[in-house]
Protein backbone atom coordinates (compact mmCIF):
# COMPACT_ATOMS: atom_id res chain seq x y z
CA UNK A 1 0.00 0.00 0.00
CA UNK A 2 1.11 3.44 -0.35
CA UNK A 3 2.03 5.86 1.86
CA UNK A 4 3.89 9.46 2.49
CA UNK A 5 4.73 10.31 5.71
CA UNK A 6 6.59 13.52 7.28
CA UNK A 7 8.98 11.67 9.59
CA UNK A 8 10.59 15.47 11.20
CA UNK A 9 10.03 19.28 10.73
CA UNK A 10 12.57 21.66 12.21
CA UNK A 11 13.69 25.03 11.16
CA UNK A 12 17.54 25.06 10.18
CA UNK A 13 20.15 27.30 8.35
CA UNK A 14 19.35 26.98 4.51
CA UNK A 15 23.18 26.66 4.22
CA UNK A 16 22.75 23.35 6.26
CA UNK A 17 19.14 21.83 5.85
CA UNK A 18 20.02 18.91 7.47
CA UNK A 19 20.49 19.99 11.05
CA UNK A 20 18.34 21.47 12.89
CA UNK A 21 18.46 24.86 14.57
CA UNK A 22 16.10 26.34 17.57
CA UNK A 23 17.32 29.65 18.05
CA UNK A 24 17.61 32.39 15.73
CA UNK A 25 18.90 36.18 15.85
CA UNK A 26 16.01 38.75 13.41
CA UNK A 27 18.58 38.74 10.67
CA UNK A 28 20.05 35.05 10.58
CA UNK A 29 18.70 32.97 7.65
CA UNK A 30 16.06 31.08 8.02
CA UNK A 31 14.72 27.55 6.93
CA UNK A 32 11.42 25.65 7.70
CA UNK A 33 12.35 22.25 6.81
CA UNK A 34 10.12 18.70 6.21
CA UNK A 35 11.44 15.71 6.25
CA UNK A 36 9.84 13.52 3.85
CA UNK A 37 9.05 9.63 3.30
CA UNK A 38 7.40 8.18 0.52
CA UNK A 39 6.78 4.66 -1.30
CA UNK A 40 8.59 4.15 -4.21
CA UNK A 41 5.05 3.83 -6.19
CA UNK A 42 4.53 7.90 -5.62
CA UNK A 43 8.00 8.12 -7.51
CA UNK A 44 8.00 5.59 -10.25
CA UNK A 45 4.58 6.91 -10.87
CA UNK A 46 5.05 10.28 -11.51
CA UNK A 47 3.00 11.46 -8.64
CA UNK A 48 2.64 15.29 -7.70
CA UNK A 49 2.52 16.81 -4.12
CA UNK A 50 1.67 20.08 -2.56
CA UNK A 51 3.28 21.06 1.05
CA UNK A 52 2.03 23.90 3.48
CA UNK A 53 4.64 24.56 5.75
CA UNK A 54 3.81 27.02 8.27
CA UNK A 55 5.41 29.32 11.53
CA UNK A 56 2.93 29.52 13.77
CA UNK A 57 2.62 32.78 16.59
CA UNK A 58 0.65 30.65 19.68
CA UNK A 59 0.43 33.65 21.94
CA UNK A 60 3.85 32.69 23.14
CA UNK A 61 5.54 36.01 21.94
CA UNK A 62 6.90 38.51 24.33
CA UNK A 63 3.62 40.83 23.17
CA UNK A 64 1.30 38.31 24.73
CA UNK A 65 -1.27 38.98 22.37
CA UNK A 66 -2.31 37.03 18.83
CA UNK A 67 0.03 37.79 15.42
CA UNK A 68 -1.82 40.70 13.55
CA UNK A 69 -0.90 42.37 10.07
CA UNK A 70 -2.95 45.58 8.27
CA UNK A 71 -4.95 44.04 5.15
CA UNK A 72 -4.78 46.39 2.14
CA UNK A 73 -8.30 48.37 3.49
CA UNK A 74 -6.03 49.30 6.38
CA UNK A 75 -7.81 47.59 8.95
CA UNK A 76 -5.97 45.23 11.35
CA UNK A 77 -6.33 41.27 11.18
CA UNK A 78 -5.32 38.69 13.28
CA UNK A 79 -3.52 35.98 11.56
CA UNK A 80 -2.30 33.59 13.76
CA UNK A 81 0.29 31.53 10.84
CA UNK A 82 3.00 32.64 8.35
CA UNK A 83 1.66 30.12 5.58
CA UNK A 84 4.17 28.87 2.14
CA UNK A 85 2.17 26.58 0.29
CA UNK A 86 3.89 24.90 -2.47
CA UNK A 87 2.17 22.90 -5.88
CA UNK A 88 3.01 20.57 -7.92
CA UNK A 89 5.98 18.95 -6.39
CA UNK A 90 7.51 15.91 -7.47
CA UNK A 91 8.36 13.01 -5.72
CA UNK A 92 11.88 12.51 -6.94
CA UNK A 93 13.37 10.21 -3.85
CA UNK A 94 11.71 8.16 -1.44
CA UNK A 95 13.98 9.78 1.67
CA UNK A 96 14.28 13.58 1.40
CA UNK A 97 14.42 17.16 2.59
CA UNK A 98 11.76 19.61 1.36
CA UNK A 99 12.97 22.91 2.69
CA UNK A 100 11.69 26.68 1.86
CA UNK A 101 13.91 29.43 3.07
CA UNK A 102 14.06 33.25 3.00
CA UNK A 103 17.51 35.26 3.68
CA UNK A 104 16.44 36.22 6.73
CA UNK A 105 13.54 35.17 9.85
CA UNK A 106 12.50 38.99 9.27
CA UNK A 107 12.14 38.54 5.90
CA UNK A 108 9.42 35.59 6.26
CA UNK A 109 7.30 37.64 9.01
CA UNK A 110 8.20 40.77 7.86
CA UNK A 111 4.68 41.72 7.09
CA UNK A 112 2.98 40.13 10.80
CA UNK A 113 3.25 43.07 12.80
CA UNK A 114 4.23 41.33 16.08
CA UNK A 115 6.22 38.60 15.28
CA UNK A 116 9.54 39.83 15.32
CA UNK A 117 10.67 38.03 18.49
CA UNK A 118 9.73 35.45 21.51
CA UNK A 119 8.88 31.41 20.78
CA UNK A 120 6.98 30.07 18.05
CA UNK A 121 6.81 27.00 16.40
CA UNK A 122 6.89 25.55 12.79
CA UNK A 123 4.45 22.59 10.95
CA UNK A 124 3.50 21.44 7.96
CA UNK A 125 1.35 19.10 5.46
CA UNK A 126 1.94 17.07 2.57
CA UNK A 127 -1.37 16.34 0.55
CA UNK A 128 -0.54 14.10 -2.96
CA UNK A 129 -2.60 14.89 -5.59
CA UNK A 130 -4.78 12.39 -7.23
CA UNK A 131 -4.92 10.33 -3.97
CA UNK A 132 -6.30 9.39 -0.16
CA UNK A 133 -2.99 10.23 0.79
CA UNK A 134 -1.34 13.01 2.70
CA UNK A 135 0.52 13.81 6.04
CA UNK A 136 1.00 16.38 8.59
CA UNK A 137 4.12 16.96 10.83
CA UNK A 138 4.38 17.35 14.40
CA UNK A 139 5.33 20.91 15.83
CA UNK A 140 8.71 21.77 16.31
CA UNK A 141 9.45 24.94 18.61
CA UNK A 142 12.10 27.29 17.85
CA UNK A 143 12.65 31.06 20.07
CA UNK A 144 13.95 34.42 18.01
CA UNK A 145 15.60 37.37 19.94
CA UNK A 146 16.68 40.69 18.92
Amino acid sequence: MAFVNITDVYTADPGDVWTPKNSFLLHDRFAIVLRIQADGSLVTKKMLFDAVVQIVGPQQDLTQFPWWIIDSNGDVQPSPTRDSTWTNQSFQFTDFAFFVFWNSYFDAIAHVGNAKQGVFFVQGTVNVQGSDLFAASDRFWFKVRA
